[in-house]
């Protein structure tokens, strides 16, 4: 479900095929991302699950799996 939602929002968002994206997707690579893409990224997930993604965390969210897995482990 997380999955589904990060990719049909990426997919949106870099007007990309949505099956085409995958787990390891990287997302500044791959979809040309920038760090103004990756912060409408981070508040879109932030609204999206009612969590507060950290500036170094931020960091580490390269590929569609680290973004997925982060809001996974932040909904426990």
């Amino acid at each position: 479900m997380v999955f589904e939602y990060i990719r049909d929002l990426l997919s949106t968002q870099f007007k990309t095929d949505k099956d085409k994206i995958t787990l390891d997707t990287d997302i500044i690579e791959e979809l040309g991302a920038d760090s103004l893409d990756l912060v409408d990224l981070i508040m879109n997930i932030e609204e999206k699950y009612n969590i507060t993604v950290e500036d170094d965390a931020a960091l580490g969210l390269k590929k569609v799996k680290d973004v997925v897995d982060y809001i996974e482990q932040r909904q426990k």
